[in-house]
């Protein structure tokens, strides 16, 4: 028997006038109607759904990309002093200077070295110039569910080479 799915490209924004607008898009395919109907009783139920259940039927749904993308339109130049004074760093400046050096250390564990200098360029970039950070993964085929849960949890940075996770600034 045939199983019926649904393809799905979702994309969802939200906004603030003269502060900020965040956008975040996922493309995956495959969902089993059942699935798809379980998640829709779930939140029309206010309840969060069963995933453990779940599982078996949403083992071969693919996922093909996703981006996550923040624009500014002057919150971060509203948020930079009030940050700066509660990590106790003083100013702004320090703690625009001193972020990219504290990404790197966050993400050195995931032992991606490439992956590391683009975010923390990135980083950098947006907060001499705030404009837009965006987060894009962009696989080179559809990964399917069963793929990522058979990602090794000892070697995270794994997860980001297999979806080609990128990170960008200003663009």
């Amino acid at each position: 028997a045939a199983q019926c799915a649904i393809d799905e490209v979702r994309e969802f924004g939200v906004g603030a006038r003269e502060m900020a607008g965040f956008k975040f898009t996922l493309n995956a395919e495959g969902i089993p109607i059942a699935a798809y109907a379980e998640l829709q009783k779930a939140q029309n139920g206010g309840k969060e759904p069963d995933f453990n259940a779940m599982m078996p039927q949403l083992m071969n749904v693919s996922f093909a990309g996703m981006t996550v993308r923040f624009e500014d339109a002057s919150l971060t130049r509203k948020l930079l002093p009030i940050a700066a004074a509660m990590s106790g760093m003083g100013d702004e400046a320090a703690l625009v200077a001193n972020a990219g050096a504290m990404a790197q250390l966050g993400l050195m564990q995931l032992n991606n070295p490439e992956f590391t200098k683009q975010t923390v360029d990135a980083i950098n970039a947006f907060l001499k110039d705030p404009k837009s950070i965006t987060v894009q993964a962009k696989p080179g085929a559809p990964i399917t569910v069963a793929q990522l849960m058979g990602v090794n949890p000892a070697d995270p940075g794994s997860v980001i080479k297999l979806l080609n996770v990128m990170v960008s600034a200003n663009d």
